[in-house]
């Protein structure tokens, strides 16, 4: 198969608004928030094991941006406002756990019997954070922050740090993670595609970086024949101008 080069650094669609989340300001935290949610119910509902390891790469993925811009952006200006120091602290502290959380998920086989319970203690925990975090946070920010300004700043810094996660996940699944992993069982995944698992895993890697959030092209390199039914999903996960 030959390598696409994806308009970099744009924003992928998985990043893009979803339907209400600007409502109250922080609109691109919120529109993470719920991005995450959404990929939460996919997974949920997914009975294919393949569905459900692409997905949970999308939800690491997703999330490895998310916590690194609240960091980076988010909390040092709640400080700089004299947020309660507690009140961050804990959301620090909680990035930390969430962080291990989403490592487990990245390192485990797709043979893993433990990999579905990873996944949903993940979600499960990522839930409570978003709760705790929209209830406290946010309310806290929509009082004391200029969020025009810093939605700005938000949705600059987060196409940056998107495609940095993309070239990220290129590397690691080259010979690790679950989406790398399955690729050994689909030594030959197409006639156009370079032989050995690893190489497989490494072209899956490259569409990453520009269709990984719909998942439609890493399934069709790593499990050809159900290309026409994810044709649809492909064509439909583009870089936004």
């Amino acid at each position: 198969m030959e390598d696409e080069q994806p308009t970099a650094p744009n924003e992928p669609r998985s990043f893009e608004a979803t339907g209400g989340a600007a409502e109250g300001g922080l609109s691109v935290l919120r529109q993470d928030h719920e991005h995450v949610r959404r990929l939460g119910e996919e997974y949920r509902a997914a009975r294919d094991l393949l569905d459900k390891v692409t997905t949970a790469e999308r939800i690491c993925l997703a999330l490895t941006v998310h916590a690194q811009l609240e960091e980076e952006i988010f909390y040092p200006a709640l400080r700089q406002a004299g947020a309660p120091v507690d009140m961050i602290d804990e959301a620090v502290v909680e990035h930390m756990t969430l962080r291990q959380l989403v490592t487990d998920v990245e390192s485990a086989s797709a043979e893993d019997a433990l990999l579905d319970a990873k996944v949903r203690v993940l979600l499960e925990y990522v839930e409570h954070h978003v709760s705790e975090e929209e209830d406290e946070l946010f309310g806290f920010a929509a009082s004391h922050l200029d969020l025009a300004m810093l939605d700005a700043r938000l949705a600059a810094r987060r196409a940056s740090l998107a495609h940095e996660a993309a070239i990220q996940l290129k590397s690691r699944l080259r010979s690790s993670g679950p989406a790398g992993k399955m690729s050994m069982d689909h030594p030959t995944a197409s006639v156009h595609a370079m032989p050995g698992p690893m190489r497989a895993a490494a072209a899956a890697a490259d569409m990453a970086l520009a269709v990984l959030p719909g998942g439609g092209r890493i399934r069709r390199i790593l499990k050809p024949e159900r290309a026409d039914d994810s044709a649809a999903s492909s064509s439909a996960t583009v870089w936004p101008r």
